[in-house]
Parts: C-alpha cells; structure tokens; sequence
C-alpha cells in the first residue's frame, strides 16, 4: 500500500456526534404546571445565556467537546482490535475545520495530505510503521485544533514565535525528499503550499497577527517531529 493509501486508511471519514434536545411535558395538576414553569424558565435561562456567549467562548467550548470526544475515541482504539487510533486522529481534524465553515479547508485538507509523506518518510526512511502513522497523523491534529483556535479567537494563548525555537523556514529546509516517489525539492514545495493556506485562512479570519500565528503553529507541530525523535 503506498504511503498516500495508508493516510486515507487511517484517518478515514469523519462521523460528528449529535446532541438531543429535552423536550418538556406539561400536566393539568397546578403543583405540577408551577414545577414544570419554573424548570421551563430555568431552560430558557440557560439558552439566553448560551446565545450570550462570545463566539470565541462557544468556540472554545465546542473544541473542548472536540477533545473529549477524541479522547474517548483514543482511548477505545488502543485498547482492542477494530477501529485504528489515527482514524481518531482523522475525525477530529474533520471536526475542528467544521468550526471554521465557510472558509474553506480543501487547501488545509491538501496541505495536511501531502505533508504526511515526507514526515513519515524522515522518521521511518520508508519502513512501514504503524506507531509513527500514528505520530504524523496526531501532529496533523494538533495542528488542526491550534489553527482552529486561533482563527475563532478561541484560544488568544496560542503559539506565539519565541527565542530559542526552530523557525519556520529552517524546519521546512529539513523536510526531507522522497526517493521512492521521485519527489524533490519537497520542503520548497510545502513552504509556498502552506503560505497560500495561511494567507486564505487570514482573509476568511483577520484575527491580530493571524500570519504569525499560524506560523508559530506550524514550527511548533515540525519541531515535535523533526526534533523529537
């Protein structure tokens, strides 16, 4: 299986859990009616109050719920045979770029598809692993939510460049070719793809010093699998 094959096996389609809406039932007793109009009013409280939210508030908390989910997933999948743990890793991502409809994630989705290559190349020089998919596949989805978080200003924390780590380019320039595949000037070719799928994320969110960010992001995730072997 190529190693293209082996990414869209892990990751898989994305399947987003719903929530159900309480419905309330009334009766005809007065002691009741009283009960059910105060829990009534409590639930109209409580929606007013979510609608109050900030976007980067409901955002943040829809990427806490996205983490949950993902750990539980996790956490299934490494425990028995059946669902493989980066089909987790696959959903997650899918569920963190939902955060950012409309803008558009087939740029990210590609970027993300042909970076998994080379990082899974530098730490297995082409050996088949699955422990290292599952590296690759988990930075991928770190980077997912970093960006997320980012772009929806749910997280105003996220990474920042700072003294003493790797810079963006330089960890590009270590990006290896891919012998088997013939394909070259591999890191070059990520650098101009990443800074199309910055700039679009930029447009679509002005967030302050979004280019920045995001970058900071990007080293952050490379220098995780580059320099932490």
């Amino acid at each position: 299986m190529g190693l293209l094959g082996s990414y869209s096996r892990l990751v898989g389609p994305a399947v987003l859990l719903g929530a159900a809406i309480p419905v309330l039932l009334w009766t005809s007793a007065p002691a009741a009616m009283s009960a059910e109009t105060a829990r009534h009013g409590t639930t109209v409280a409580a929606q007013n109050a979510r609608r109050a939210l900030s976007p980067a508030r409901r955002a943040a908390r829809a990427i806490a719920a996205i983490n949950a989910r993902f750990e539980h997933c996790f956490e299934v999948a490494s425990s028995g045979p059946g669902k493989l743990p980066g089909t987790c890793h696959g959903e997650a991502v899918q569920a963190y770029e939902a955060l950012l409809r409309p803008a558009p994630q087939k740029p990210f989705d590609k970027f993300l598809l042909h970076l998994f290559d080379p990082l899974y190349w530098y730490l297995t020089h082409g050996e088949e692993a699955e422990a290292y998919e599952n590296v690759v596949t988990g930075s991928q989805m770190d980077l997912a939510r970093m960006r997320a978080a980012i772009l929806t200003g749910a997280d105003r924390r996220a990474p920042r460049a700072r003294r003493g780590r790797p810079s963006l380019d330089s960890l590009f320039r270590k990006v290896p070719d891919i012998p088997l595949e013939d394909r070259k000037h591999v890191g070059r070719d990520l650098r101009l793809e990443w800074v199309r799928v910055r700039n679009a994320d930029c447009a679509a969110y002005p967030v302050p010093r979004c280019a920045v960010r995001l970058d900071a992001a990007l080293a952050q995730m490379l220098d995780g699998v580059l320099n932490d072997k």
